[in-house]
């Protein structure tokens, strides 16, 4: 496991999967406007050709608005042309509300927990 550099606010680790080809993106703390350019650092680095599916747990998450949203595009469209994939992990309403009114709920996998989100599944929710 790697860890990204840090924030008060804003935990990351990332650990790389070579098995089911992802990278596990492991955020905790709040996620708002002022962690956003920080966490969109972290996903412009992901995904890798080699590791082009990108799956973030956001069980550990106390706090998060729609100022993420970006960076968490921004992962989707890189995986997307890497031939990958984006999940989010651990998604419980308050995420997930902040999903749907941006009209984001439909481009992410949804996942309660990590197995489900690694396994190779064409599936975009399967909760």
């Amino acid at each position: 496991m790697t860890q990204a550099p840090q924030s008060p606010r804003l935990h990351v680790l990332l650990e790389q999967r070579p098995l089911q080809r992802a990278t596990i993106l492991f955020l905790s703390g709040e996620l708002d406007v002022a962690v956003a350019p920080e966490l969109r650092r972290v996903c412009r680095t992901l995904p890798s050709a080699a590791l082009p599916n990108v799956v973030i747990d956001l069980r550990r998450v106390r706090f998060m608005d729609c100022s993420v949203l970006g960076a968490f595009v921004l992962a989707h469209r890189r995986a997307s042309g890497a031939g990958g994939r984006v999940c989010l992990v651990g998604t419980s309403s308050g995420p997930r509300r902040v999903l749907e009114i941006g009209g984001l709920d439909g481009v992410f996998c949804l996942h309660d927990t990590l197995a489900p989100a690694l396994e190779p599944s064409p599936l975009r929710h399967a909760a």
